[in-house]
């Protein structure tokens, strides 16, 4: 946005100068209005970093101006309407811009259609029609990869089980949640008992499959509010847990026996210690998950395979 305005600004203003230069004065003011008032927005946005407000002034801007122009100095300046609907597709969400750079069209064409002949004018009107739809299925495609890449960016490659970075903000929700509004809430920290000697014994192709179908599992047997997060290695943490800590161990120790009883590939037998800890009042993400880590080299530390709870 600070480059869009600003560049937007200076380009302007180069225009502004030039008709000022050539007796064109009508446009000129014009143009001058319109990048004064860019470099108006490169200020807010670079003072306020209100980005979404800004966005939605700046459309309003760019399709009033080129009305305006148009308005002004005929069907020469029809041509600002193309940069006009991809500006908007830029900074609006879709349906946003759809809506946004219909409304202009349809008033840049109810404006244009007395000024001009029909050929000129289907030629502005289907140009026109054209970059909307393009910007329409261009800016479609490109936000569905964003969308796409956002996701991937919070899954962990191997497991599919959400990872860290989806961890920390997650824990960061749920405890801003608990600032407003106090309720029971559990998490279960989990760690695959003998992992190293499985990847030593049987190759880290077998640990990954291993890993893999430990999640399986696990996402099998929880609540679809409750997620499964790889937290490292061979450790991970399953919340948010909306219940007490007593209904939480059980939940610890269903999985537990589940996996216990599984038949892993190869015949590999497979269990898991768990350590479970219930929120407390303004604690952070990091005392709370040390807690259950506590709870969870308590339960290793007694013989493994076993679920333990954090005092």
């Amino acid at each position: 946005m600070l480059t869009l305005s600003g560049l937007a600004s200076l380009s302007i203003g180069s225009f502004a100068i030039m008709r000022f230069i050539s007796g064109d004065f009508d446009i000129a003011l014009l143009d001058s209005l319109i990048s004064a008032a860019m470099f108006a927005f490169f200020l807010f946005i670079f003072i306020t970093r209100k980005i979404n407000i800004a966005n939605i002034l700046m459309v309003l801007f760019i399709l009033m101006a080129v009305l305006m122009s148009i308005i002004v100095k005929g069907d020469t300046q029809s041509h600002w309407i193309h940069p006009a609907v991809i500006a908007t597709y830029y900074l609006l969400p879709q349906k946003k811009a759809v809506i946004f750079s219909s409304i202009a069209l349809i008033i840049i064409s109810i404006v244009l259609y007395p000024k001009i002949d029909i050929v000129a004018f289907s030629v502005v009107v289907t140009t026109a029609l054209l970059t909307l739809i393009f910007s329409y299925v261009i800016f479609g495609n490109y936000a569905k990869k964003q969308k796409e890449l956002t996701r991937l960016t919070s899954i962990d490659a191997l497991t599919l089980a959400k990872n860290r970075r989806a961890l920390d903000k997650k824990l960061a929700k749920v405890i801003l949640r608990q600032s407003r509004k106090e309720y029971n809430m559990c998490l279960i920290l989990l760690d695959v008992d003998h992992f190293k000697k499985v990847n030593d014994q049987y190759g880290h192709a077998v640990g990954d499959k291993i890993l893999v179908n430990t999640c399986e599992l696990i996402s099998k047997n929880i609540r679809v509010l409750d997620t499964l997060y790889r937290y490292g290695g061979e450790e991970f943490v399953i919340m948010p847990l909306d219940m007490e800590l007593s209904k939480a161990q059980v939940i610890a120790e269903k999985l537990r026996q589940i996996i216990e009883n599984h038949s892993f590939t190869q015949g590999v037998e497979v269990t898991i210690s768990l350590g479970v800890a219930q929120y407390k009042k303004n604690e952070t993400s990091e005392n709370w998950i040390s807690r259950a880590d506590s709870a969870l080299y308590k339960a290793k530390n007694s013989g493994r395979n076993k679920v333990c709870l954090g005092s």
